[in-house]
């Protein structure tokens, strides 16, 4: 069984998601999340490395995002090329420690990607924190999304799903089969999301702010 945590299949799914760019230290970078009329949503804007700035992202209003147990996160999506990041904040504040994951999407085609939890780094203004404590699933509150690369220009990344397995089923288990595509840049497993899944929280728990989930098979 899975938690769907965001199903961007209407437009109301990214409402209260807000840009955090590179202005809030003197940068010129933008983004912002929307809905694409496809039916998903589409994180997209320019990074600016002027004014010492270079990076974009947006992020998700506090909620309870729990996962207790987890051993990873799936990702339905589209890239163009360029590297991005998953960010988790276990609190509601808009400074702090970010929990972050790197991810590569390729351009031809949609993907699952598979983000294991111990791949999750803290990171404090752009410096890993050694002394914070590993990533919990179970006290997340905040998700968002990141582009840093240090590659001015243009970017959009597609996005259909977040989601995770409930409980604690390994990672492993999602592994792409022999003769699927194996893995995507920086270790991101690649494969078609699983067809049971479910809007309520892990365990019976509460659902999340989105509308029920709906199958998906393989991608085209």
């Amino acid at each position: 069984m899975m938690r769907v945590l965001f199903r961007f299949d209407h437009e109301g799914s990214v409402a209260g998601w807000r840009a955090i760019d590179d202005a809030v230290m003197g940068g010129v970078s933008a983004s912002r999340l929307a809905w694409a009329d496809a039916g998903h949503a589409l994180f997209t804007g320019v990074v600016s490395l002027a004014q010492g700035g270079g990076f974009a992202s947006v992020r998700s209003p506090p909620a309870d995002l729990a996962l207790p147990g987890a051993t990873c996160y799936l990702l339905e999506a589209r890239g163009d090329g360029r590297r991005y990041k998953l960010n988790l904040r276990t609190d509601d504040s808009f400074d702090g420690i970010n929990y972050q994951a790197a991810f590569a999407p390729p351009a031809d085609g949609w993907s699952l990607l598979r983000l294991p939890i111990a791949d999750f780094r803290p990171r404090f203004r752009g410096r890993t924190v050694d002394s914070a404590p590993p990533l919990d699933p179970a006290r997340v509150r905040q998700v968002g999304l990141m582009i840093a690369d240090r590659q001015p220009g243009p970017f959009a990344l597609a996005l259909r799903s977040i989601v995770a397995p409930c409980g604690s089923r390994p990672c492993a288990d999602l592994i792409p089969r022999p003769g699927e595509p194996s893995e995507s840049e920086h270790g991101a497993q690649r494969r078609s999301l699983p067809s049971t899944s479910s809007p309520r929280g892990c365990g019976g728990g509460p659902p999340p702010p989105v509308r029920p989930a709906r199958a998906i098979g393989r991608h085209s």
